[in-house]
């Protein structure tokens, strides 16, 4: 009798294991220039790949490009998943996510404001930088061979680049006397 016939046969599971850090964390410089240099685009990409982790983690049927693209409304559960770990892996919180979440919120709806007023909605990453602060100290705790996110790649150059000469430019232009 084979195996795959043998009621008294192990089970065989397949089990995978996740390496690497277990939250999205990025150097806190790197988010606040990314966030600010790509009109809030790296918030998003911060929120996707946060998302992503916790699906990883977790196992949830989670769509981290829907809660991405509706960051603002999705960040308060973010906020209190990372909350929860926190408190699981006895690590002090100061994120609040009604406070923090409600912030982030509110300084991305604030890019409809007239000129120059808009430019109050560039600190939406404010609110995230305690998120990404804890994320980083949950990674130490929960596993501390990984190395943690350093650096810029070429990418987040060529972002910080094009995306500084554009936003240098909208300041400029904003400020402008009209003709």
């Amino acid at each position: 009798m084979d195996d795959a016939r043998n009621p008294y046969a192990t089970p065989k599971a397949t089990i995978t294991a996740i390496t690497g850090a277990p939250f999205f964390a990025t150097p806190t410089a790197k988010l606040a220039a990314l966030s600010v240099v790509t009109f809030g685009v790296y918030e998003a990409i911060w929120a996707y790949q946060s998302w992503k982790s916790v699906r990883a983690r977790t196992g949830r049927p989670i769509r981290p490009f829907w809660r991405a693209l509706f960051a603002p409304l999705w960040m308060f559960i973010l906020f209190d998943e990372l909350n929860q770990q926190a408190a699981t892996a006895e690590v002090e919180s100061s994120v609040s996510p009604g406070g923090h979440g409600a912030a982030f919120f509110v300084l991305s709806a604030l890019w409809r404001l007239p000129a120059p007023w808009f430019f109050i909605s560039s600190l939406s990453f404010l609110p995230l930088l305690p998120a990404n602060t804890l994320a980083r100290r949950l990674n130490e705790r929960l596993a501390p061979d990984t190395t943690p996110v350093v650096g810029w790649s070429a990418v987040n150059i060529a972002a910080l680049l094009l995306g500084g000469a554009l936003f240098a430019m909208a300041v400029v232009g904003t400020f402008l006397p009209e003709e």
